[in-house]
């Protein structure tokens, strides 16, 4: 788990996409990454957009629809979810 905070341009957003590649060796590993509204996910500059730059680079493939997603050669997969509504906490629980 990975929790800091600060201004733009800390290196948050960064920091979430890479701290899962660590991992992506081993065929049972999932992760998620959450924020707090789709658009923050998805929007110009997004979470989504650092980890097209990134995951592609080590094997990822994202994919992009009704989930968001990255999966690894070895069958490693990091997902983009949002908690925007109310009833979306109890999906991760």
């Amino acid at each position: 788990m990975l929790i800091f905070g600060g201004g733009a341009g800390g290196g948050k957003t960064y920091s979430l996409v890479v701290e899962p590649l660590r991992n992506i060796d081993v065929p049972e590993f999932n992760a998620a990454i959450l924020r707090r509204t789709y658009p923050q996910i998805t929007g110009p500059g997004g979470i989504f957009d650092e980890a097209r730059k990134i995951y592609p680079l080590v094997g990822g493939k994202l994919r992009e629809g009704s989930e968001l997603d990255a999966t690894f050669p070895s069958g490693a997969r990091v997902v983009f979810c949002h908690l925007q509504h109310e009833k979306t906490k109890y999906e991760y629980m």
